[in-house]
C-alpha cells in the first residue's frame, strides 16, 4: 500500500520569501512553525548543516505536527568518498545531530559531488550504512556513474534514484524511496510530475515531489492541491 506523495520545498529559509510567502511582521524564529502549517514536508537542503546548532534540530519537532515530514539531504562531508573510515566518521556525527528528527525523518538524500569520480567500493558501503538507517535515494552526479553496476547496487540495496523532473525521462524504476526535484512549471507540468511519481510508486515504496526554485514557494502549494485533486 503507497503512501500519499510528500510535497514541499528544497529548504524553508529564504530572504525573498518575507513579505510573500511569509508575513512581513513573522518573526525569523516562527518561520518553520508557519512553513509548517502551509505545507506537510521538507527537503532539508546540504547546505542546512554547517551553520546549524544542535539545539535548534532538537526544537524543530515541536513546532510541527506529529505528521510533518522531513526529507534530509546529507551534508558535503557525506557526499565525497575521502575514505570508508572517513564516511563513517562523519555519519556517526551527523546521526548523532538529526537524532531528534529520526521519528518525523521518511527518507534521506545522498547527492553525490559532482567533482567526485565513479567509486562503486565507497557508494556501496555508504548505502550499507544509510539503508540501515532509513530508506536512501541518491542522486548521481553524470552518466559516468549510472553504469549497470552501479544500477544493480541500487536495486540490490532498495535505493531509488533521484529524478530531476524537469530535464529528465520518467523517474527510474526501483527503490523505496524516491526524491523528484523540480523547477515548477505551470499546472499540467506539475500535474504531469504528479503522476510519474505516482506511476513510479510500487508497494510500500514513498516519494517526494520537492520544489527546487526559491523565488517560487507558491509552486509547491499548487503542486499539493493538484496532488490532492488526483488522490495522491
Amino acid at each position: 500500500m503507497t503512501e500519499p506523495l510528500l510535497i514541499g520545498m528544497r529548504g524553508w529559509e529564504y530572504p525573498a520569501w518575507e513579505g510573500h510567502f511569509y508575513p512581513a511582521e513573522l518573526p525569523a524564529d516562527w518561520r518553520f512553525c508557519f512553513y509548517s502549517n502551509r505545507l506537510r514536508s521538507v527537503l532539508l537542503p546540504a547546505e542546512t548543516w554547517p551553520g546549524v546548532d544542535a539545539s535548534e534540530v532538537r526544537r524543530w519537532p515541536g513546532e510541527c505536527d506529529a505528521q510533518f515530514q522531513f526529507v534530509l539531504e546529507l551534508p558535503p562531508e557525506l557526499t565525497r568518498p575521502d575514505s570508508v573510515a572517513a564516511f563513517d566518521t562523519h555519519w556517526a556525527a551527523f546521526r548523532t545531530l538529526i537524532d531528534p528528527l529520526h521519528a518525523s525523518t521518511t527518507g534521506l538524500l545522498l547527492r553525490v559531488s559532482i567533482t567526485t569520480p565513479p567509486e562503486r567500493d565507497w557508494l556501496a558501503h555508504a548505502l550499507s550504512v544509510l539503508t540501515s538507517d532509513k530508506p536512501v535515494c541518491v542522486d548521481l552526479p553524470s552518466d559516468a556513474w549510472r553504469t549497470p553496476p552501479v544500477l544493480t547496487l541500487l536495486a540490490d540495496t532498495g535505493t531509488g534514484l533521484c529524478w530531476h523532473a524537469n530535464a529528465e525521462a520518467p523517474p527510474h524504476p526501483g527503490g523505496r524511496f524516491m526524491v523528484g526535484l523540480t523547477g515548477g512549471g505551470n499546472a499540467k507540468v506539475l500535474r504531469g510530475h504528479i503522476e510519474a511519481l505516482a506511476a513510479w510508486q510500487h508497494g510500500d515504496s514513498l516519494a517526494g515531489l520537492f520544489v527546487d526554485a526559491p523565488g517560487r514557494p507558491g509552486m509547491a502549494e499548487e503542486a499539493r492541491i493538484i496532488a490532492e485533486i488526483l488522490g495522491r
